[in-house]
């Protein structure tokens, strides 16, 4: 065996967990990873990033819907801000009060209300988009 061969030739590196492709999801998963490892400070600065992406994902969708005159728009959108909110006042709280025992709670609520949301809401948004005509446009990167 030469000194170029591999040691362990049946042997293959474990693969990295793959990284979910949405960034809400990442950013979640992030948060879950940095609490899992007894990182408070980390989860929140991964929590403010998940609100300002998505501050900014919701407006994207909020214009989509207003150009394409979804029906559910209103309800939609009152949705989106429900989750702002919690997530602004969870944030709020655990920075100026020190209040981080609910963090966990929070991101389970949040994977929770991200999984039904995309099976509700966000399925209809994107059904109505096709028939609009904007099968090309990301439904899933707008919000």
């Amino acid at each position: 065996m030469s000194a170029l061969a591999p040691q362990h030739p049946t042997r293959r590196a474990p693969r990295p967990p793959e990284r979910p492709a949405d960034p809400a999801a990442r950013l979640l998963a992030s948060a879950r990873g940095a609490l899992a490892a007894g990182d408070a400070m980390c989860a929140l600065s991964a929590l403010e990033h998940l609100l300002a992406h998505l501050v900014a994902r919701f407006d994207t969708e909020q214009r989509l819907m207003e150009a394409t005159a979804f029906a559910q728009a209103a309800a939609h959108a009152m949705a989106h801000e429900t989750v702002l909110e919690v997530l602004r006042e969870a944030l709020r709280r655990a920075r100026r009060e020190g209040r981080r025992e609910g963090l966990g709670r929070l991101l389970h609520s949040l994977e929770g209300w991200f999984a039904e949301h995309a099976r509700t809401g966000d399925a209809a948004f994107a059904r109505h988009m096709a028939q609009a005509g904007h099968v090309g446009r990301s439904v899933r990167g707008a919000g």
